[in-house]
């Protein structure tokens, strides 16, 4: 529970500009900190998603889980689609879907690719069932050096308190050589923000609020407990630096053209965690 008092502002969307203009600063300051950056087009991959999302793992419900406009399912099927493009699962490998909850992409890579995806999520029932694990992200019940990849699709964000330093560590006793991590989107912005759609000032209170954040906002329409937006430094600070320190090799993609597949999209940055 909070115990400081955080003052919330309802112009949170002005806070979260992921316009052009809002986010070549964020390029320039991320440089300026020695966080490497790498151009991602997603120009060329628009033929191959428009045959991948054909899929009929696509042609149910799940159309409707991001939310009921064309362009919200279009963002969760790329964000499926681009991960495995950067991760390129192998057959015989191990992965993990980090916050899966009642996602396709699991079953995708287990057809797709030939490997074995465990879903992993806090609302699951406590350890491991099979190929489904209930816990935090950043303490998941599984050896050391058994997994070869994971993938987390609108997830990171979510991780209140310290979960999303916690789960960088958590990575690197995961992964064997050679594994590799996928965050799509990382929301990177000026401001450092934690977001929420709660209105209730008694629900806020058991919520783990980042206190030194800059800005903390209500945006009922999101309807999400928590939601964290690193700046450059918040970045550094939070996941960056820690991944360097337990060995991890970080690379921070800025995606580019995500008007070829829809104007309406949100993902503008992916974070790439490899262990080498």
């Amino acid at each position: 529970m909070n115990t400081i008092p955080l003052a919330f502002e309802t112009n949170g969307w002005s806070r979260i500009d992921i316009s052009p203009s809002a986010l070549d600063p964020v390029s320039t300051e991320c440089t300026a900190l020695g966080i490497t950056q790498t151009d991602y087009d997603l120009a060329p991959h628009a033929p191959g998603f428009s045959e991948y999302v054909r899929a009929p793992e696509y042609a149910g419900e799940y159309r409707a889980y991001g939310g009921p406009l064309e362009h919200c399912f279009l963002e969760k099927a790329l964000e499926h689609y681009i991960g495995f493009q950067i991760i390129q699962p192998r057959t015989g490998e191990v992965g993990i879907d980090i916050g899966s909850c009642r996602s396709v992409a699991p079953g995708l890579a287990e057809r797709l690719y030939g490997v074995t995806c465990y879903t992993q999520d806090l609302e699951y029932p406590a350890g491991v069932h099979g190929k489904c694990i209930g816990s935090n992200a950043d303490d998941i019940p599984l050896p050391d050096e058994s997994v070869d990849f994971m993938c987390l699709h609108c997830t990171f964000e979510h991780f209140e308190r310290q979960a999303d330093t916690g789960f960088v560590r958590e990575v690197a006793r995961l992964l064997r050589p050679g594994g590799r991590v996928v965050i799509l989107p990382l929301y990177l912005n000026r401001n450092y923000c934690n977001i929420t759609g709660e209105t209730d000032p008694a629900s806020r209170a058991s919520i783990g609020f980042d206190t030194e954040a800059t800005h903390h906002c209500i945006i009922p329409e999101w309807a999400n407990r928590f939601g964290r937006h690193y700046s450059p430094s918040a970045l550094l600070r939070r996941v960056w630096e820690p991944a360097l320190k337990a060995g991890l090799t970080p690379n921070l993609l800025r995606v580019h053209n995500w008007e070829a597949i829809h104007r309406d999209l949100w993902l503008r940055w992916i974070l790439v965690l490899r262990q080498l």
